[in-house]
């Protein structure tokens, strides 16, 4: 992500994060998580990236059902820590480890 502005505003809503899951775990921490994915794809990617993308996978797996899906953006948050993005890296892998172990794997499908 070359934009700084777009860079701030992930900064912004990275530092919600916590205090919305703490709060409004339903709503709020999607529509924080959804911004920042949104301006991830839009303007592409950064260390807020990987935070969001890390979430996503908590939010369409842990609560969506939606488990492949949510690994896919997890498992992206994980490959991106080795391109050096390493600000929120213990955030990203707890998130990631912590989805990945409450997921029953009877109900993930293959590939």
């Amino acid at each position: 992500m070359s934009d700084a502005q777009q860079r701030a505003n992930l900064d912004v809503l990275a530092s919600i994060l916590a205090p919305a899951f703490l709060t409004d775990n339903a709503n709020l921490v999607r529509l924080v998580v959804g911004r920042m994915a949104n301006l991830s794809l839009q303007y592409g990617n950064c260390d807020g990236s990987l935070l969001a993308y890390s979430y996503l996978n908590f939010v369409l797996g842990g609560e969506l059902g939606d488990y492949n899906r949510g690994f896919q953006f997890g498992k992206l948050a994980v490959d991106l820590l080795d391109k050096g993005m390493h600000r929120f890296k213990s955030r990203v892998e707890l998130m990631f480890g912590a989805t990945v172990y409450s997921v029953d794997p009877a109900r993930c499908e293959p590939g």
